[in-house]
């Protein structure tokens, strides 16, 4: 499976390295995010050319492309840090978690992550 190859990949270089560099991280998140990615996609089109159905094939490919969705985020409990998002599909990050009020009452947080996956959005385009 594409996913286990690149997150143990991602696994790997954390470990061999755990005092490397934000920006190593960076790119090997960048890297690994990449490579799954491409996996969707490039199964999506093995999918299409292995049926004889044209019609078959092409559903496969719109479900794919409209109904795929690669979120990578990676802690580094070494320096306490989440790296987010990488996220490509039609849907955004958001961490939720629950916590206490300054009267130690239950209350729940939400941090959003990105922004929506939108050719609109500057952000995205940059």
């Amino acid at each position: 499976m594409t996913e286990s190859v690149n997150a143990s990949f991602l696994l790997s270089t954390y470990r061999n390295a755990p005092d490397s560099a934000p920006e190593k991280i960076a790119q090997t998140t960048r890297d690994t995010f990449n490579h799954l990615d491409d996996g969707i996609e490039r199964f999506a089109v093995e999918q299409v050319f292995s049926t004889d159905f044209l019609h078959a094939g092409v559903t496969m490919l719109v479900s794919a492309y409209a109904g795929s969705l690669t979120l990578l985020t990676f802690y580094d409990s070494h320096a306490c840090h989440l790296h987010a998002p990488k996220l490509t599909g039609g849907s955004r990050a958001i961490l939720g978690r629950r916590s206490c009020d300054a009267h130690w009452n239950p209350m729940h947080e939400a941090h959003v992550l990105s922004v929506e996956q939108d050719t609109t959005q500057q952000k995205r385009l940059n």
